[in-house]
């Protein structure tokens, strides 16, 4: 539930090419230690099927009586090494967005 909301914010702020593209292959991390008390959600859009591209965003999901709120704080396009899979480029350094979008 919380990747579909999460994606749902990100295409509807323009991040996600969701009208463009047939299919799109997102992942997710929870991470609970880095922001403590907040939890946050590293959003991966792969570009490409073979996974060695694409962006990922920092969103902070809150709830605030029945709604959960997306607060999508910066991204960064990213490739793969060729000559390590352990080895992640930042084609740029992260944008920060500072957007927050209500479901």
């Amino acid at each position: 539930m919380l990747l579909n909301g999460a994606a749902y914010c990100l295409a509807a702020k323009g991040f996600l090419p969701y009208q463009t593209a047939k299919n799109l292959t997102l992942g997710y991390w929870i991470d609970r230690e880095s922001y403590s008390p907040k939890v946050a959600m590293y959003v991966v859009n792969y570009r490409t099927g073979f996974r060695e591209r694409g962006a990922v965003f920092t969103v902070f999901p809150s709830r605030e009586k029945e709604h959960l709120h997306f607060d999508i704080q910066n991204n960064a396009d990213f490739v793969i090494s060729k000559n390590s899979k352990k080895t992640v480029l930042h084609k740029s350094a992260p944008r920060g967005v500072n957007g927050r979008k209500n479901t």
